[in-house]
């Protein structure tokens, strides 16, 4: 029944088709996550872009561990088909994303859930190129879909009812330091253990969780450097002011993950962890201070605080 499905999918197969699908699929993948994770963290609010982070890490985690407990062939033959993770990724997301919006009290409802729509279209395309691309069965992106949704309801009920106290900057800190030293140590054992050396130069799943171990411990580092040196606070910025930002941030950063991530680190695996931590310490420390000198960010609170 479910390969009859995967098969009606592809009524619309044409080489125009294929490739608009493939390039759909890329809104699910990790890299997009880590362009939306910079923005949010350059554009909007620290703490919102770090609390993304750690539930996409969480869900990533659960995602890649129940591929490999699940013993489901693809529909192309290929193994570790259930969850989608295209499909828990974006919805993870999303959801986040959405719940954030609705908490808005300067949007309207009309525009809240026109938003809401947008991101239901979207899900429905990404989950229905992983059909057309003979990648997932409709319960792997269902699966993906209610995984990411309840995920984000426990870790979000969760955030809300920890005590203020354990909001404040320490124990955010002590998090934090657990988070890189945990880090250091999982890209440490997967770098010395043949065994999963060998898993990662075959299976997709291993290696991701290398690159993105590294990425969360250059995002701890970078924010804990940030808010003991810089405090950077993007509220205070005007829109044309983000958007120049962003574009200037993220064109400098797709040179280097082009010419270090692709070009170099892709050739030695041992540097993969090594080139994320260091992208994701350029987005969370080097360039905020950069930004901040830039834009007279300090000048500008003390003028906003005067006026208020």
């Amino acid at each position: 029944m479910e390969m009859q499905i995967v098969e009606a999918t592809r009524w619309l197969q044409s080489p125009f088709f294929d490739a608009f699908f493939k390039v759909v699929s890329w809104f699910g993948t990790e890299l997009f996550f880590l362009m939306v994770f910079t923005l949010i963290y350059w554009a909007y609010k620290r703490e919102f872009a770090l609390r993304f982070g750690l539930f996409y890490l969480m869900s990533y985690c659960l995602n890649a561990l129940l591929k490999l407990v699940v013993p489901r062939t693809r529909p192309n033959g290929g193994e570790h088909s259930f969850p989608s993770g295209h499909s828990q990724s974006f919805s993870m997301q999303a959801s986040m994303i959405t719940h954030e919006v609705f908490k808005s009290e300067t949007l309207s409802n009309r525009k809240k859930i026109a938003i809401l729509c947008d991101f239901i279209i979207a899900w429905i395309v990404i989950a229905y190129s992983r059909l057309y691309l003979n990648f997932h069965f409709l319960t792997d992106v269902l699966g993906g879909l209610l995984i990411a949704l309840l995920m984000t309801m426990v870790l979000t009920y969760i955030w809300s009812v920890i005590p203020r106290k354990f909001k404040t900057l320490k124990v955010k800190h002590i998090i934090m330091y657990v988070t890189i030293g945990l880090g250091v140590v999982l890209i440490l054992a997967f770098s010395l253990s043949q065994t999963i050396l060998q898993k990662m130069l075959t299976d997709e799943n291993w290696l991701i969780v290398y690159e993105m171990t590294g990425a969360v411990v250059g995002v701890c580092v970078g924010d804990l450097l940030n808010d003991r040196f810089i405090s950077y606070d993007p509220s205070v910025d005007k829109v044309s002011v983000k958007v120049v930002k962003c574009l200037l941030g993220m064109g400098i950063l797709a040179v280097y993950y082009y010419f270090i991530v692709i070009k170099f680190a892709n050739r030695l695996i041992f540097a993969l962890p090594i080139a994320f931590m260091i992208m994701m310490f350029l987005a969370t420390f080097v360039f905020p201070l950069v930004f901040k000198k830039w834009t007279k960010e300090d000048q500008r609170i003390k003028e906003f605080e005067s006026n208020n």
